[in-house]
């Protein structure tokens, strides 16, 4: 189907609240026909499936008012304005189950309704969970349940499942889950380099290797390129604005990371943009560090990394 776009002539905020606003737009079809589109607007959304132990699952249950009926969801919430996903899926999960995660991943988005609102919800895996006290809003009741994987799949056959986010995040993460028992991980980390020589590194605030000095980088998400991955990931957690100067290498050492098998594609990068900013949920602290004064606790394979970087690309430096 060719792509026809519909041309938006004016637009009506018609209520407003701290949650959504609903919006009436008038437009033009392609062929010069007008009409009109009713629709809520959001800020977005971001629903977390919770991991506890080897095949257990956190969801919560819920009262929703418009169904008139209690359902169970995988934890979830709207993003604040100038929220970052992460740091609302963090949040939710905290308030929504007591719980915090030691690792957060992406693993999907969807629109949850594309003829009704043109919010995009983020889906995120959350492991490494360690429980706590809810911290819910006056009108929330919301009780903290635990299923196995199986619970879950025959929940949703019956019905007693319902929410359609809670379905579509659950179909994201068992197609995680079973490619990342089938195969290794792909990931990409970023060699940063300023105009004195001197490379960014992030300290960790995450299993593993809390405390530890790290590369920028992460998981290559679907649908998406290893240079698409590297300058979003470095766009994500340094604030940088980076384009790639070339391949450093790939690496695939079985023990690089104590979770899983991984495969990484390391690139060297140069700032083009942006400012130096530490993105809190995952490093605390980033800092420039000269090549032949690196700190001791490296993280990772990255001491490897950047020794081979220097033996390699010495000239460079």
């Amino acid at each position: 189907m060719k792509n026809f776009p519909w041309k938006t002539t004016r637009r009506e905020v018609i209520h407003k609240s701290p949650w959504y606003s609903y919006i009436h737009d008038e437009f033009k079809r392609p062929n010069g026909e007008s009409g009109d589109y009713f629709y809520v607007h959001t800020t977005g959304s971001a629903y977390i499936v919770p991991q506890i132990g080897s095949d257990a699952f956190v969801m919560i249950e819920t009262y929703r008012y418009l169904n008139k009926k209690i359902g169970f969801e995988f934890p979830g919430g709207g993003l604040k304005v100038r929220q970052k996903p992460e740091a609302a899926a963090l949040a939710e999960l905290k308030e929504e189950t007591g719980y915090t995660a030691a690792e957060l991943i992406k693993i999907g988005r969807q629109c949850p309704m594309p003829g009704v609102t043109d919010e995009w919800s983020e889906i995120f895996f959350a492991s490494g969970l360690r429980g706590g006290r809810q911290k819910l809003d006056p009108h929330e009741a919301i009780k903290v349940k635990i299923f196995r994987a199986y619970q879950i799949d025959a929940m949703i056959k019956s019905g007693k499942i319902w929410d359609a986010p809670s379905i579509a995040a659950w179909q994201q993460t068992k197609l995680y889950l079973s490619r990342g028992l089938e195969q290794p991980r792909p990931i990409t980390d970023a060699v940063i380099l300023n105009q004195r020589g001197d490379v960014l590194l992030l300290k960790r605030v995450q299993y593993p290797f809390i405390g530890s000095w790290v590369l920028p980088g992460g998981h290559i998400e679907y649908n998406e390129t290893c240079e698409q991955a590297v300058l979003r990931e470095t766009k994500e957690e340094t604030g940088l604005t980076t384009k790639i100067v070339h391949l450093v290498g790939v690496y695939s050492g079985l023990k690089r990371d104590p979770r899983y098998a991984t495969i990484s594609i390391v690139y060297l990068l140069k700032i083009i943009g942006g400012r130096l900013q530490a993105e809190k949920t995952e490093a605390k602290t980033a800092k420039f560090f000269p090549l032949k004064k690196l700190p001791k606790k490296l993280g990772f394979d990255h001491a490897k990394i950047l020794s081979d970087l220097i033996r390699r690309h010495g000239r460079f430096f």
